[in-house]
């Protein structure tokens, strides 16, 4: 019994330790042989997922870049219409403008005109022209009210128009120079004779 006890308290403190370590050896291992099965699953795993993953991404990416084409054209035909609204509307203030600058020059020549003239003079504007093919003639916004009567010459800046045809209380027909039945007196500057000048039509005259 003694022999017996002596060995088992010599030799109960390394056995144990001797066993602790084994133990931690074995729990060690089976660690180490765990992560290695996991890191190769996931190796396998992400093998086998990755061309998916891979062709995921492209058909994505391709998509996505499709969706921004389409945005960026629908931004340009936006921006696109947008132009081409601006510059209608600086083409017709444009027009507005070209307009004002004719009436002003127009103006400005009747009144210098007017002021070179002894007689009364009616200031008048065109304001529509005969459809009918057997007269040249235009329509004044003057009239009998106004002192308009029938046969008063009709003259501009820049020279003779022709003359009242007829009359209504607020406009009058001028009947033009170059109308066939257009007939009046004038005078060749050069040798100062006499001469009478028809309309020939088609914008022309003819002096006789």
């Amino acid at each position: 019994m003694r022999i017996r006890d002596f060995l088992f308290r010599r030799y109960a403190i390394p056995t144990v330790v001797i066993l602790l370590l084994l133990s931690a050896l074995i729990l060690i291992s089976l660690r180490v042989k765990e992560r290695k099965g996991t890191a190769f699953m996931d190796g396998l795993l992400m093998e086998i997922c990755s061309p998916f993953q891979k062709g995921s991404t492209f058909v994505i990416n391709k998509i996505k870049g499709v969706c921004e084409g389409y945005l960026f054209l629908v931004h340009l035909h936006r921006e696109n219409e947008q132009l081409k609204k601006r510059m209608a509307d600086l083409q017709r203030e444009n027009d507005q403008m070209r307009e004002m600058v004719l009436s002003h020059e127009r103006l400005r020549k009747l009144l210098q005109f007017r002021e070179t003239l002894s007689s009364t003079v009616i200031a008048a504007e065109v304001v529509g022209r005969d459809p009918s093919s057997w007269f040249k003639s235009v329509t004044v916004n003057k009239g009998e009210k106004d002192g308009v009567q029938k046969g008063m010459a009709v003259i501009s800046p820049e020279g003779v128009i022709g003359q009242i045809l007829k009359t209504a209380p607020s406009y009058s027909a001028v009947l033009l120079i170059t109308d066939y039945n257009s007939a009046i007196d004038s005078i060749i500057q050069r040798t100062r004779a006499k001469a009478i000048v028809e309309g020939g039509g088609e914008n022309r005259c003819q002096l006789k």
